[in-house]
């Protein structure tokens, strides 16, 4: 999920998932957009 997306985080936790600490970045028209992974929890 992307990490400044508190409704698809709210989604994710509702259903039993927690960020695992991992970070990935991919630059998507120039720009930097940073991923955060989780893990059901």
């Amino acid at each position: 999920m992307l990490r400044g997306n508190l409704r698809a985080r709210r989604f994710y936790e509702r259903a039993g998932f927690v960020p695992d600490g991992a970070v990935r970045s991919e630059e998507i028209d120039g720009a930097d957009v940073p991923e955060v992974r989780c893990a059901r929890g």
